[in-house]
């Protein structure tokens, strides 16, 4: 767990399980931390979660997301951000379809022309070398801050948000 992960920028610790496997990971993680004297685990005790679940499917990831103690735990975080960009543009599908682009040169015409509020990307998509040029131009036209630009994590697409 130490190798892959900084224990003192992590917000939270999810541990989501059904039945009592959360808990029990739980306790083996902190009782191997008092054994070996790793003072880094013990002290990010408090950012442990445990939520239940229905089953421990990946699919399930999106239901314990959507629990009120998770959603408080992560209010400030950049999940929260992305999840409420993901839901306003449902919404706005559901209302008007034809609102949303798809392709590069449909996004950067609509954000050239001041249409564009909110830009959706995937990491993984801006990531790529073709498309970083061409978007740069787009998320700059967003506002230096970066308020209109939403980049998705590739973790959202695999609970199924897309």
């Amino acid at each position: 767990m130490l190798r892959f992960f900084d224990l003192e920028t992590l917000k939270v610790i999810l541990l989501a399980s059904p039945g009592f496997s959360a808990t029990s990971l739980r306790e083996h993680i902190l009782a191997q931390a008092t054994l070996t004297g790793l003072s880094s685990v013990l002290k990010a005790k408090s950012k442990f979660l445990l939520v239940h679940c229905s089953t421990g499917h990946l699919h399930s990831l999106n239901e314990v997301l959507k629990s009120d103690e998770v959603k408080v735990k992560l209010a400030d975080t950049k999940f929260a951000r992305e999840s409420r960009a993901v839901d306003e543009f449902y919404k706005m599908i559901g209302i008007d379809e034809e609102r949303a682009y798809y392709g590069p040169k449909h996004v950067i015409r609509a954000v050239e022309a001041g249409a564009v509020g909110t830009l959706l990307i995937s990491d993984s998509l801006f990531r790529l070398f073709h498309y970083q040029l061409r978007l740069i131009v787009g998320v700059r036209m967003l506002g230096n801050d970066g308020s209109g630009l939403v980049l998705l994590r590739t973790l959202r697409a695999l609970v199924g948000r897309f």
